[in-house]
């Protein structure tokens, strides 16, 4: 029988080989996490200062968050280089940057880990990504698909905040992410705004 780090090992695969796409993975790590017994949640927590394995999980997490981060950060530049929508630009110049701000302090706190940045997005994500950034496609149409892809702006950031509640010894982790995930909430609903008010 698959014990909890097999079956994460198992999902971090599948996702880097576009299996599952990132939200997929979010919602199937939370799945994993809430199947646990107060028991054995209590022994597989996060504490990064004490058992190996645990930080090794973290930075696996925030090994894939960076890649995500930094896939995003690019595209929305691209969109933003493509757009003739002055208003609609500068939302995305300064979404772009949130990510790839979060990408660098990712890459920073899982090298501080001991960890190497080596996470690839899958090809799902590639194409979505090639979607948002075709130059044949309108603003509203890619504002269209990234509502489609997170329509609920609150439940968007519940796998994170759930991995976040897990941690434990690790304040400086577990306030990164958490501050990265108001960001999170702040790209959403601006998206969401702007488009109903373009639709």
């Amino acid at each position: 029988m698959r014990g909890p780090s097999d079956e994460l090992s198992r999902l971090l695969e599948k996702f880097r080989t576009g299996q599952l796409n990132e939200q997929q993975l979010l919602e199937s790590i939370a799945l994993l996490d809430g199947k646990a017994s107060a028991s054995a949640a209590a022994r597989t927590a996060v504490n990064c200062k004490d058992d190996r394995r645990c930080s090794s999980r973290v930075v696996d997490r925030l090994d894939v968050y960076r890649a995500a981060e930094q896939s995003g950060a690019d595209a929305l530049e691209i969109w933003a280089d493509l757009s003739d929508d002055a208003a609609l630009v500068g939302g995305l110049r300064t979404a772009a940057a949130r990510e790839a701000r979060h990408a660098a302090l990712l890459e920073q706190r899982l090298r501080e880990l001991g960890g190497i940045p080596r996470a690839q997005i899958p090809d799902s994500i590639a194409c979505y990504n090639d979607a948002l950034t075709d130059p044949d496609a309108t603003d509203l149409q890619r504002l269209e698909l990234l509502v489609e892809r997170f329509p609920d702006v609150d439940a968007a950031v519940v796998p994170l905040m759930e991995f976040v509640d897990s941690i434990e010894d690790d304040e400086l982790t577990r306030e990164l992410l958490k501050a990265i995930c108001v960001d999170e909430l702040a790209t959403l609903r601006w998206a969401h705004e702007a488009f109903d008010a373009r639709k």
